[in-house]
């Protein structure tokens, strides 16, 4: 499981859900970038100005495709604003989707919730 150390604030809720999966380690490796990138936007954006923060991830194969979710209750942006974040972190965690050959969705909701879908295939090993 996942624990983040959060000093003189409230515990951070999370929710993992791995099923079984089995990532090849050049996918495991992208998708832990991109994860952590995920992560460093939460602590940055998330903890300074929401009381009660979780973070939940999740994955799950699909008919041969990897489905994962990640997904903080952010602070409530404009809705103009979503298409405007693309910060380093953000760029960044496109570019892995594209290492991936993902297919990737970002989505806010009203309350300030931020979700990332990321759906790909499973690599086949190069013997």
């Amino acid at each position: 499981t996942l624990e983040l150390l959060v000093v003189n604030r409230d515990p951070v809720q999370q929710r993992i859900e791995m099923h079984g999966n089995k990532l090849e380690l050049e996918q495991l490796i992208t998708l832990a970038l991109a994860v952590n990138e995920m992560l460093i936007n939460s602590v940055k954006h998330v903890l300074p100005c929401v009381r009660d923060c979780y973070i939940a991830m999740e994955c799950r194969l699909i008919e041969d495709e990897f489905h994962f979710t990640y997904s903080d209750n952010g602070p409530d942006l404009p809705e103009s604003n979503i298409g405007t974040l693309m910060g380093t972190g953000i760029r960044l965690i496109h570019k892995l989707a594209r290492q991936l050959e993902a297919k990737i969705r970002v989505e806010k909701d009203n309350t300030g919730k931020i979700e990332y879908l990321l759906i790909f295939s499973k690599m086949t090993k190069n013997i």
